[in-house]
């Protein structure tokens, strides 16, 4: 019997490569399509999710290897999204961004880690690419 030939990086014998799964909570669907595709190009396997409820949707699919969150939800609450996160005994990094000032992004970030979760960094927006990359590239699977 033959095996199957290996996937492209793969080494045969090796076991499949499993990608990261990031999950992405952002009320701008085109900032979580901007992540997305940076994130796919490192080997990661995004899902977009633009409401709270899509992203408890898809936590609960999968537990994800990395989250990034929004703090600014036009018709939601991202510190509830935090308590869910913590309440799931979600364990892995976390990401936070927003547009607000900094002071905003490190009191959010203090509940994060106030609540048991493990916090990566903390990006603001607009963001450049080159630093999306700089972070993602530690947490890749």
């Amino acid at each position: 019997m033959a095996l199957p030939d290996p996937s492209p990086g793969q080494a045969a014998g090796d076991a499949p490569l499993r990608l990261a799964r990031l999950v992405v909570l952002d009320d701008e669907e085109s900032i979580g399509r901007l992540i997305e595709r940076v994130a796919e190009t490192m080997g990661f396997l995004p899902v977009v999710t633009t409401s709270g409820a899509e992203f408890r949707a898809a936590c609960a699919a999968r537990m994800p290897d990395v989250v990034i969150l929004d703090l600014q939800l036009g018709e939601g609450d991202s510190t509830a999204e935090l308590h869910h996160l913590a309440a799931t005994g979600y364990a892995n990094p976390l990401i936070l961004m927003s547009g607000f000032d900094s002071t905003v992004l490190a009191s959010a970030g203090d509940l994060a880690t106030g609540l048991g979760l493990r916090l990566a960094a903390t990006i603001t927006k607009p963001m450049r690419v080159a630093n999306l990359r700089a972070l993602l590239t530690p947490l890749r699977g």
